[in-house]
C-alpha cells in the first residue's frame, strides 16, 4: 500500500530546537499552526498505482493568500494552443490574452507562454524561405512591436551576413539600470550552428539573484567587436556606466573596457585566474614546485596590505621564478596588473560579494540546458527569453513571498527586537537579501564574547598570514 499526504504549508507544530546553554535559546515564532488542510491518496501497488482519494480535509485555519494562483501552472492546454492558433497573426499577445480569457475566465495566463503559443503558430504555417538570422531579427521586431522600449542593434559583413546583434528588452534595461553597480560579463559558447559566441551581461538583484540584463551573438571576438557591444550597453542605457565589470582575462574585453568605460572599475575572475590560467602557464615550468607555489600564490594574493602583498610577491617569484624565463614573464604580466585580481586592490571595491564569474556560467549553463550546439538562432532566443521568464517569475515570487511573511502572525526574535529595534525599524530600506544578512549577522552578535587584548606586533604579522576565508574557499576549488 502506498499513501501520499498533500498538506498546507502552514500544517503541523513547531519544534524549536534548544540549547544546552539557556542564554543561546532563540524566541522565535513559526508559520505552522497546525492548520488542519489536508488530501490523502492511497494506491494498491508501486509498480503500476492506481490513485485512489482516502481522506480531503479543505479546512483551514487562517487566512488564505489569493496572490499564490499567479503562480498555478499556466501551461497552455490543446483547447488553448488551437484556439491562439486562430488567432495568430491578427492579434498580439495582450490581446490573445483578453479573448482566451474570455473563454476560459477562471484562467491565469502567463504572457511569454501565449507569446511563444502565436510564435510557434506562425512558424508552423509559414511557407516563406526566411534565413535564420532574419526571423531572429523579425523576432525581436515583433517583440518590440508588442512592448514598447525595446533596444536592438545590428551589423553586417560585407557580403551581408549578420556579424553582430545585441538586443536588450525593457524589463531588461530596467534593472540594468537599477543594478548596475557590479555586472559580470562572459561569453559562451555551442548554443548556435552558425558557431557564434554569445556574450551575456548578468547583475544581481536585491534578492541575492542572478538577473540577465542584456544579450549579444557575434562571430568574432576582436576588440572593435566588444567596445560595440559595451557601446550599445552605454547607449541602451543612457551612457550608464557599470561602476565595476568582473570579467575573465581575455586581452580583448579588457582592452575594450579600458577604451569604452575606462572610469569603471575592472576585476578579472579569481576563479579563471586561479583554476586554468595559472596551471595552463606555469604548471609545466615549475614542475615539482608547483604545489609549494600554488600555496605561496594565494597567501601574496590575499594579503591585507599593498606593502605586505608587495614583500611576499617578491619572494614567491625569488623562490619559484628565478632563473625560469617563461615563468618569470608570465608572473611580471601578472604583477603589472596586480589591481585588477590582488586583494588589497580587489577589497577596496563593492563588489556585492563577488570576486568571480561563477554567476555568469550558471546562466550560460542553464541556457545551454535548452540548446545545443546545432540548434537555430530563433531557438535560442526562445531558450533566453524562457531564461528570463523564469528569473522574473522567480523575483515575482519572493516579493510575493516577502509580502506574505509581511501579514502572518510572526515577528522577530525578541532579543533582536530589544537590542537593535533602532535598527530593525529601518530595514525597509534594505532588499531581501541585505536584510537577511543584516539580521543573521546581528543574531550572531549576540553570542559574542569578548575579552580585553593588548595588541603586538607579532600579533598583527599573524593576523596577515592567514588568508580570508571566502577567498581560500575560491583557491582551493
Amino acid at each position: 500500500m502506498c499513501t501520499v499526504i498533500f498538506t498546507c504549508s502552514r500544517a503541523g507544530k513547531s519544534k524549536p530546537r534548544k540549547h544546552e546553554d539557556p542564554s543561546k535559546h532563540r524566541e522565535t515564532t513559526s508559520k505552522r499552526i497546525g492548520c488542519p488542510c489536508r488530501v490523502i491518496a492511497r494506491s494498491p501497488t508501486s509498480l503500476s498505482p492506481c490513485w485512489r482519494t482516502a481522506s480531503v480535509d479543505t479546512t483551514h485555519n487562517h487566512g488564505l493568500n489569493a496572490g499564490v494562483d499567479e503562480f498555478s501552472n499556466t501551461q497552455l492546454t490543446a483547447d488553448e494552443r488551437d484556439a491562439v492558433a486562430s488567432l495568430s497573426g491578427r492579434f498580439g499577445t495582450k490581446d490573445a490574452i483578453f479573448l482566451l480569457n474570455r473563454n476560459w475566465p477562471d484562467r491565469t495566463y502567463d504572457p511569454r507562454a501565449v507569446s511563444n503559443a502565436i510564435q510557434s503558430s506562425k512558424r508552423e504555417t509559414s511557407s516563406s524561405d526566411v534565413s535564420e538570422a532574419a526571423e531572429l531579427y523579425r523576432l525581436i521586431q515583433e517583440r518590440a512591436r508588442e512592448e514598447e522600449g525595446w533596444f536592438v542593434a545590428t551589423e553586417l559583413d560585407f557580403m551581408g551576413r549578420l556579424r553582430r546583434i545585441f538586443w536588450m528588452s525593457p524589463s531588461q534595461i530596467s534593472l540594468y539600470r537599477r543594478y548596475h553597480d557590479v555586472v559580470l560579463n562572459d561569453n559562451t559558447f555551442k548554443t548556435n550552428r552558425f558557431n557564434m559566441a554569445l556574450n551575456v551581461f548578468v547583475v544581481v538583484d536585491t534578492d541575492g539573484k542572478n538577473r540577465l540584463v542584456a544579450c549579444c551573438l557575434m562571430s568574432t571576438e576582436k576588440i572593435e567587436d566588444f567596445s560595440w557591444i559595451l557601446q550599445q550597453l552605454l547607449i541602451a542605457s543612457d551612457g550608464r556606466y557599470p561602476h565595476v565589470i568582473i570579467v575573465d582575462e581575455d586581452r580583448a574585453m579588457e582592452s575594450a573596457c579600458d577604451e569604452v568605460i575606462p572610469y569603471t572599475t575592472r576585476l578579472n575572475c579569481i576563479w579563471h585566474l586561479g583554476n586554468q590560467n595559472l596551471n595552463a602557464n606555469l604548471h609545466g615550468a615549475l614542475g615539482a614546485d608547483w604545489e609549494e607555489f600554488v600555496s605561496a600564490f594565494w597567501i601574496a594574493r590575499n594579503s591585507i596590505t599593498q606593502e605586505t602583498f608587495e614583500r611576499r610577491w617578491g619572494e614567491t617569484v625569488m623562490v619559484f621564478a628565478e632563473g625560469k624565463p617563461s615563468a618569470e614573464a608570465y608572473l611580471q604580466r601578472l604583477y603589472d596588473r596586480r589591481e585588477h585580481w590582488a586583494w588589497p586592490w580587489v577589497g577596496t571595491a563593492f563588489t556585492v560579494g563577488m570576486q568571480s564569474t561563477q554567476r555568469v556560467e550558471s546562466v550560460n549553463a542553464n541556457i545551454k540546458k535548452l540548446v545545443h550546439s546545432k540548434a537555430s538562432l530563433p531557438t535560442l532566443f526562445k531558450a533566453i527569453e524562457d531564461i528570463l521568464s523564469s528569473q522574473a517569475t522567480t523575483a515575482r515570487f519572493l516579493q510575493y513571498k516577502t509580502d506574505m511573511d509581511a501579514d502572518s502572525p510572526r515577528s522577530d526574535s525578541g532579543w533582536l527586537q530589544r537590542v537593535f529595534s533602532g535598527v530593525i525599524s529601518e530595514n525597509h530600506y534594505l532588499g531581501n537579501a541585505a536584510r537577511h544578512h543584516m539580521m543573521k549577522e546581528m543574531m550572531r552578535s549576540l553570542q559574542y564574547r569578548c575579552s580585553p587584548h593588548v595588541w603586538e606586533e607579532d600579533d598583527r604579522t599573524d593576523i596577515e598570514e592567514e588568508p580570508l576565508a571566502i577567498l581560500q574557499e575560491v583557491s582551493t576549488k
